[in-house]
């Protein structure tokens, strides 16, 4: 492989049922190695850091917080921040300011409907595949799994061993929406 750019690229390989992934990075022999990394944060941080240290990568400075806000409201809400959250949030001096909106913009309602859409487009839940009344419970039984913080590995074990009526079990639609076993095993 040649790249003219560095970066980092996954490569899926398959041959009938197998398949093997190689994970590649290109790094600029010419490039100083990455500069000490701020103290991480929590553990998304670190890992952040260890990579940008493998591709001797220098962090990204933070962004200005008009950026950030719209970032946040976009990322946990699906729109804009209104004005008077840019207000408030510009007028509040605390050095803690982005770790409180993140929780605040975590918690209630609107998180959890966005993040149970997105789940829901990504397990196709759509009337048109199965009963309407199906998609409906099944919708129902995904927003309150994220609702009352599911761990995802739980999530999917739910899913993949669900028997029965998909009225009776929701999770048992995962089976009713895609019925091709190669699709299922793509997905």
């Amino acid at each position: 492989l040649v790249a003219g750019v560095r970066g980092e690229a996954v490569v899926l390989a398959r041959f009938g049922h197998l398949a093997a992934v190689a994970t590649g990075i290109v790094i600029d022999a010419a490039a100083p190695a990455a500069s000490a990394m701020p103290a991480p944060a929590n553990e998304i941080d670190g890992f952040v850091y260890r990579k940008l240290v493998r591709g001797r990568l220098a962090p990204s400075p933070s962004c200005e917080d008009s950026t950030f806000l719209r970032r946040l409201v976009l990322d946990t809400r699906g729109r804009l921040p209104t004005v008077e959250e840019v207000r408030e949030f510009a007028a509040d001096p605390g050095a803690d300011k982005r770790s409180r909106w993140i929780d605040r913009m975590l918690e209630g309602e609107p998180f959890v409907d966005l993040l149970a859409a997105e789940w829901a487009e990504l397990l196709r839940i759509d009337p048109d595949r199965i009963e309407p009344k199906g998609a409906h419970r099944y919708t129902d039984w995904l927003r309150e799994a994220l609702r009352s913080g599911m761990p995802f590995d739980r999530l999917a074990r739910e899913l993949l061993l669900a028997k029965g009526s998909g009225f009776a079990n929701p999770a048992a639609n995962y089976w009713l929406v895609v019925r091709d076993p190669k699709v299922i095993a793509e997905n």
